[in-house]
């Protein structure tokens, strides 16, 4: 965590039991700074209180964080880290899987910026459709331009590894989000014949295209 500065929070899930540990070892090492602070035995009960209060009180306000991201009313709100809502719903997802899973066969090669959960979703094999240089993302601090390729280079990527279909998705939360929607718009403007649209989502935040072999 130190030597490696590019930590997304799921990076940091390795040490929760960690954190748990010590918030228990903590409270315990307050209640005993406090008790040996007070001479009274009346002080020290009302030291260890203060201390279990503010302990209970972490507790209640993660539990009720937990339980209004699991028991959300809206159930197809998708989300991202720290329960954070996006502006999408899980729906067009559901539905752009369920015409993968039909309209293709198991030798399918996707073109998808979410390319593992379509393979856990469909069973399809699927590329991200972009270069990955994630420290581009992020550096130089405040001037960060990501690269992550070329409509050609992109292009003859997917040739050469058979990708026929092409799928377009929002990208919230993702910094490379409008480098990656130009790139999508370029890619397919870049084919002498226009891929073909051959599916759009009820909510139209998701589209499938057929790409052509040139």
């Amino acid at each position: 965590m130190v030597a490696w500065p590019f930590h997304p929070a799921r990076y940091l899930i390795p040490l929760v039991p960690g954190i748990y540990f010590f918030l228990f070892q903590g409270v315990q090492a307050a209640e005993d700074h406090l008790s040996n602070l007070m001479t009274r035995e009346s002080q020290k009960r009302i030291s260890r209180h203060l201390v279990r209060a503010t302990f209970a009180l972490v507790v209640v306000l993660h539990v009720g964080w937990i339980s209004h991201y699991l028991f959300s009313k809206k159930a197809a709100t998708t989300r991202a880290w720290f329960g954070l809502r996006l502006p999408v719903n899980w729906e067009g997802f559901s539905e752009t899987f369920e015409w993968i899973r039909s309209h293709t066969d198991d030798k399918a090669v996707l073109a998808t910026f979410y390319d593992p959960m379509y393979y856990l979703y469909t069973g399809r094999r699927a590329i991200q459709p972009s270069l990955y240089k994630p420290k581009t993302y992020f550096y130089p601090y405040g001037q960060a331009v990501p690269d992550i390729g070329s409509p050609d280079e992109i292009k003859a990527e997917l040739k050469s590894l058979g990708v026929r279909l092409l799928i377009i998705h929002p990208l919230n939360g993702f910094e490379e989000k409008n480098d990656s929607s130009r790139l999508r718009a370029e890619l397919i403007r870049s084919y002498h014949t226009r891929p073909e649209l051959v599916f759009i989502s009820s909510d139209a935040k998701h589209r499938i295209y057929v790409l052509p072999q040139e």
